[in-house]
């Protein structure tokens, strides 16, 4: 699997940067200045790089980032979420695309029968892409944005 493809895009990651999130990664990316950035390993570093090297996190980077669990206060008893990340299938014009879905389920519900368990609250829309480093630095600028991060 090529490696662009296991980290967070450049267009992400200069969000994350933005953001204020710790440029603390295995992988960077580099020359930002180019039509053709490139991906290099953090020992591959150099001084004269070092201006132009913007973390390129890792799914499981981002996952150590991102909290278990989140609290909006409001809603009790529903106001815990939950971590769900579930690999689903779109299928436009009958060409079928591998994703994963992110998002944060609610852990509290009153389940009255079967089909309430389908109907579990999430806390927004499910974030999505092909590759899983992408659809976690998603949830976790959402988190950011909305405050979540803060605590």
């Amino acid at each position: 699997m090529e490696l662009s493809k296991q980290v967070c895009s450049l267009e992400l990651a200069q969000k994350l940067l933005t953001l204020g999130v710790k440029q603390n990664s295995l992988f960077f990316w580099h020359h930002l200045d180019t039509p053709y950035p490139s991906i290099i390993y953090m020992h591959e570093k150099t001084e004269s790089s070092g201006d132009f090297l913007i973390s390129a996190f890792t799914a499981s980077e981002l996952l150590e980032m991102l909290p278990t669990r989140i609290n909006t206060k409001t809603n009790v008893p529903f106001n815990n979420f939950r971590i769900r990340i579930e690999q689903a299938y779109l299928v436009p014009e009958n060409n079928v695309i591998s994703t994963f879905l992110v998002n944060y389920r609610c852990d509290t519900a009153e389940i009255t029968n079967d089909n309430d368990l389908l109907s579990t609250p999430l806390f927004s829309h499910n974030l999505w892409d092909e590759n899983l480093a992408n659809a976690l630095a998603q949830c976790l600028i959402k988190l950011i944005e909305e405050g979540f991060m803060n605590d």
